[in-house]
């Protein structure tokens, strides 16, 4: 009984084996058919579609439409046209393939010269004209290239005119501008250095008191008209332009400070209880000169 159970079981291991094994064949001969004749049934709609094209000495067309075919092994291939047929598509093909080369060496000397729009358009015209994924693939290479160098172009003119501007007017607004141009790393750090300094550099009406306890206002650069039509000690009037601009002292200079800088009180007017306190007077004009 032992024997025959035994020999039962073996029977029967080898009948699940053989089930499996005829169930993986017919799901590999499904995955390797099922898709093979999807393939073949769309490549001889391409193929029909191409020699219709070609019929119509619409050539171009056709080639692109004979691409569609697949070409993949131990699948399916391109199915082969009359030979009528299939040199005028591949004389065609050589045709495209030499404007497809025309377009994107086009589109490298526009690149190199700058002229990113023309570029832009010739590369266009070259992926109008590819066909497989290889070209495809490289006239992308190109179109990113064009968009690269035409971002960075426009980030470094927004920055020049940004400094410019930084230098002439104490603006920030065009490199807040180029920030959103983020192809140069220092972009950021130079926006910040120029918050930065900005915010450093005085602004009309602000004061300061120095070591000396003179109380100064900022007077900025610019023009004004100098002198008056009245009185011979006024005029005439003139403009007068100060290139940069400095602090100047808000009240008279007393006599405490002038000596404090100076090391000297010319004054003739000398209160001790005062603590220096009186304006200074007396000073001709090459005396009050500050020492470097």
């Amino acid at each position: 009984e032992a024997v025959k159970a035994l020999l039962e079981a073996k029977k029967a291991q080898w009948q699940r084996r053989i089930i499996r094994t005829i169930v993986a064949s017919i799901l590999l001969g499904l995955a390797y058919g099922v898709p093979r004749i999807w393939m073949t049934r769309a490549n001889q709609q391409h193929a029909n579609s191409a020699m219709a094209l070609a019929n119509e000495a619409q050539y171009s067309a056709a080639v692109v439409e004979y691409y569609k075919c697949y070409d993949i092994p131990l699948l399916v291939s391109r199915p082969k046209l009359p030979a009528n047929v299939m040199t005028a598509i591949e004389t065609a093909d050589r045709q495209r393939q030499e404007d497809l080369r025309s377009a994107l060496d086009q589109a490298d000397k526009m690149l190199s010269e700058s002229r990113f729009q023309e570029a832009e358009s010739s590369a266009k015209e070259a992926l109008s004209l590819t066909c497989t994924y290889g070209e495809k693939r490289n006239v992308n290479a190109t179109l990113a290239a064009i968009s690269g160098a035409q971002a960075k172009a426009r980030h470094d003119e927004w920055m020049a005119k940004a400094q410019e501007e930084i230098l002439l007017a104490n603006k920030i607004e065009l490199l807040r501008k180029a920030l959103s141009h983020k192809h140069v790393g220092s972009t950021y750090q130079l926006l910040q250095a120029a918050i930065a300094e900005q915010n450093r550099r005085p602004k009309i009406g602000d004061t300061i008191t120095n070591s000396i306890d003179m109380k100064l206002v900022y007077v900025p650069q610019g023009e004004f008209i100098m002198g008056g039509s009245e009185g011979k000690d006024e005029g005439p009037p003139h403009k007068v332009t100060i290139s940069k601009g400095f602090y100047m002292g808000m009240y008279e200079v007393t006599q405490g400070q002038y000596k404090a800088v100076m090391g000297s009180n010319p004054s003739g007017h000398k209160k001790l209880l005062t603590g220096g306190r009186l304006p200074v007077e007396r000073v001709a004009q090459h005396a009050a000169a500050c020492r470097q």
